[in-house]
């Protein structure tokens, strides 16, 4: 029982040894990779940190191997990289509709009217679409369906899916020119 607990904590010792000069020798380099994706040093260091807190966690469950840690690091890094700026994209979307109906709030009864009417004429020519663009139209947009839970949905092809929605568009573009 003494030897075993001796054994494991040698092994953690090593285990931290190993960590720190894999901390040591690439840190640099993935810092300036999450630097290239992200252009904010805080977010480029907290996200290397991020990583190496993952390794360490397989590395005590033995789920890593030294010659695929690097590569792992890279992998890791990347993919929480684009997670943040996945984020940040989600976040400016949700200010600019922010900004946009703040305006439409601040906006003359004549801005209102006239969006309204925008909004009018749009359904119009959606109901004047021949018919499959116009429920293929009405699945993708109204319904909110991706192109093959539409294409299941009217036991079509996504590429059919696709070509409809193509010809909805130029008929709209028309129908609406000014």
């Amino acid at each position: 029982m003494v030897m075993e607990r001796e054994m494991t904590a040698k092994r953690s010792e090593s285990a931290i040894a190993e960590i720190g000069l894999l901390y040591k020798e690439h840190y640099r380099q993935l810092y300036l990779y999450a630097l290239t994706f992200l252009s904010n040093e805080d977010e480029a260091k907290d996200v290397v940190n991020d990583a190496f807190e993952q390794v360490w966690k397989n590395w005590q469950k033995g789920d890593c191997r030294e010659q695929t840690v690097k590569g792992f690091l890279y992998r890791l890094v990347r993919n929480l990289c684009l997670d943040i700026l996945r984020h940040r994209r989600v976040h400016d979307r949700y200010a600019q509709m922010s900004l946009a109906t703040s305006n439409l709030q601040d906006a003359s009864n004549e801005d209102v009217m006239e969006f309204e009417e925008r909004i009018l004429r749009l359904r119009k020519a959606v109901d004047e679409l021949p018919e499959p663009d116009r429920s293929i139209l009405k699945c993708c947009y109204f319904k909110k369906l991706t192109y093959k839970q539409t294409a299941e949905e009217l036991e079509l092809t996504v590429n059919v899916v696709h070509r409809h929605m193509v010809n909805a568009f130029r008929q709209l573009r028309q129908m609406l020119k000014m």
